[in-house]
Order: structure tokens, then C-alpha cells, then sequence
């Protein structure tokens, strides 16, 4: 029954970082680069969200020293080596496990086999649109997203922060006027969306 605030790392979130100030009371998720963005700049988290199977959440996200979140919300599927970074650094008693579709034969038998009955969220490409799903699954009453450009923003970033869009295909075109540039991955998280 609580208000969330969900936050993407995409490059509009610090346009909206005051409105995060606005209800103090609701819970703050924030996603992947989103995290250490938010809390060198001392915004309020409450859990931290990540599913992302790559390396990137422990080499170039959550690094050098993952914060001291309340909680951080983990899909099974994301690498060991995730998890035994936020172990190391004192945070074991904070991971709460979900299962994100991966989409692979045998997915939903091997996750009874392995874990206890946890959520299993599926929608969209991304940890916004599952984090969205996640939320709705645990009872929040009112939801906001911030941060979910699901584009590239200004000098090809397209996360928060100084980081540039990765190699890939990108996605270049106008829409109602406008000039937006994305990625397969994300357009398709968008249309899930809208």
C-alpha cells in the first residue's frame, strides 16, 4: 500500500532529481547506474534493483564499494560473481531474491528446484520494466517512474552520468518532430510501457 518511486538510469534523471525530494515517505528504487548516481548525491534509497546477467552491475556499476542500501532486490539470474561482490562488501543480509524471465527450456522447473516460491517478473527488456512489474506484485499502491528515457539523451548518453551508448545497433529517426535515438532492447521496453 506504500507509494514507489522507480528510478532508471537514463540521462533525464537529473532533470527530476528534486521532484525524488517531493514525498519523503515514498520508497526509492533505483536501477543499476542509477544507484551510485542517487547516493553520491545523497537522494534517499531505499533498494537497490538489478538484473543484468553481464558483468557490468560488479566491474563498472556497483563499484568500488556497492552503498549501504536497506535492501537490494536481485534476480536469480544475474551472475555469482554479483552476489559474491555485495557479500564482500558487508551487504548479504540485504539481497532479497526475484526471478526475471530469461526465456530459456526448463527455466521455470529449475527455478523450483533451486529457490523457495518468489515472485517471477517478465515484461519489457529491461530492469525498469521488471522492477514495474516486481513493484505491482508487492502491493504499492501508487507508482512513479523517473529516469525511463528508454533512449539516448544528448552526446549519445545513454545512462546517467558520463557514460556514452554502448557498441550496438542504434536506432536513429524522428518522431512527432523530434530526434530520438535508441536501442532495440529499450524501444521494445518502451512500446511494453506505453
Amino acid at each position: 500500500g506504500r507509494d514507489l518511486n522507480i528510478c532508471g538510469s537514463g540521462p533525464s534523471l537529473p532533470k527530476v532529481k528534486n521532484l525524488l525530494k517531493v514525498h519523503p515517505d515514498a520508497d526509492v528504487w533505483a536501477c543499476n547506474d542509477a544507484l551510485m548516481w542517487m547516493t553520491r548525491l545523497k537522494l534517499r534509497v531505499t533498494h537497490a534493483v538489478g538484473i543484468d546477467q553481464s558483468p557490468d552491475l560488479y566491474t563498472t556499476c556497483w563499484v568500488p564499494v556497492p552503498p549501504s542500501v536497506p535492501t537490494y532486490l536481485i534476480a536469480t539470474s544475474v551472475s555469482h560473481q554479483l552476489i559474491a561482490h555485495l557479500v564482500r562488501h558487508g551487504h548479504r543480509d540485504r539481497i532479497r531474491m526475484f526471478h526475471s524471465f530469461i526465456g530459456f527450456e526448463g527455466e521455470e522447473e529449475l527455478y523450483r528446484m533451486l529457490y523457495p516460491p518468489s515472485p517471477w517478473v517478465g515484461t519489457g527488456l529491461n530492469v525498469v520494466n521488471r522492477s514495474l512489474a516486481l513493484a505491482e506484485v508487492m502491493g504499492y499502491a501508487t507508482i512513479y517512474l523517473a529516469g525511463v528515457d528508454c533512449a539516448l539523451g544528448n552526446n549519445d548518453r545513454f545512462h546517467v552520468g558520463e557514460t556514452t551508448a554502448e557498441t550496438g545497433i542504434i536506432i536513429r529517426g524522428r518522431v512527432n518532430g523530434r530526434k530520438w535515438a535508441t536501442k532495440p532492447d529499450m524501444l521494445a521496453s518502451a512500446v511494453d510501457l506505453a
